[in-house]
């Protein structure tokens, strides 16, 4: 039941959570894997068929970055990457502004996106971008650097 009023509770509204990051741990330790790399620039990403534009919420989840990018096809395991750019098209590759490797893509459940990916960064992030709980969150989601990308 817990689960479920703190996924309404986010749809509703990411600021309201009243868990702490520790209540997540186990969660965040499910790790992405088999993710493709981010495209270094905003413009390569838009012209790559592997990635389509998703700003939503961008300003709340990835403050100063301008526009990012998620992998359409979900890894084998369910993950997904997002990327997200500067103004000037090039990659944030740090927080709070990063995409950021997903344990479950949208495209792959929604739901499963939600309690895992965005509810834990509610309790580690959301209003203390700085602090030790929203890094142990980037610990376990890391920002793509584009070191892998061949475009």
């Amino acid at each position: 039941m817990k689960t479920l009023v703190l996924l309404f509770v986010a749809l509703a509204s990411p600021a309201l959570v009243w868990c702490a990051c520790s209540d997540y741990l186990s969660d965040l330790q499910d790790e992405p894997s088999g993710l493709s790399p981010c495209p270094c620039t905003a413009s390569q990403a838009r012209d790559d068929s592997d990635f389509e534009a998703s700003n939503w919420f961008i300003g709340t989840y990835h403050p100063g970055a301008d526009s990012c990018y998620r992998s359409v096809s979900p890894s084998s395991s369910g993950s997904g990457q997002q990327c997200c750019y500067s103004s000037t098209g090039r990659i944030i590759t740090s927080s709070p502004g990063g995409g950021t490797a997903d344990r479950y893509s949208p495209n792959y459940s929604f739901w499963r996106h939600r309690r895992y990916d965005v509810v834990p960064w509610n309790a580690c992030c959301s209003g203390k971008v700085d602090s030790s709980d929203c890094a142990t969150y980037f610990r376990y989601r890391p920002i793509d650097n584009c070191s892998g990308y061949s475009g």
